[in-house]
């Protein structure tokens, strides 16, 4: 026996109540991912640019007077063929680990660390 709710109620759902949130196909889906990965990065770079972790941003400052050193040392030239010979590196050389500067983006706090 249908319980009803008023006069015109029909048992089959209305096409109209279909949920409001559909899945998003795929590339749109890679798309939002891709934002997303963007906006945490972006993030990072910024609670590193206001000092939100001073020990880090330290660290990055300290990183970018050695790498000026070393332009004003060597030479761009010099330090761009040593950067494209290491980016060469045939796979069984290369270490498993990310680089400094990954790994130190990637300790920074963002907001979807703090949503959770």
């Amino acid at each position: 026996m249908p319980t009803h709710v008023g006069p015109h109620a029909s048992p089959h759902p209305s096409p109209h109540s279909k949920p409001l949130s559909n899945p998003l196909p795929p590339p749109y889906t890679q798309i939002q991912n891709l934002l997303d990965t963007l906006a945490t990065g972006m993030e990072r770079v910024h609670a590193l640019l206001t000092w939100q972790d001073p020990t880090a941003s330290a660290l990055a400052v300290l990183s970018l007077l050695l790498t000026a050193l070393a332009v004003a040392a060597c030479g761009l030239p010099a330090l761009c063929a040593a950067a494209l010979l290491s980016d060469m590196l045939p796979p069984p050389l290369r270490t498993p680990f990310p680089a400094m500067g990954q790994n130190l983006l990637r300790t920074l706090p963002s907001r979807a660390d703090r949503m959770a």
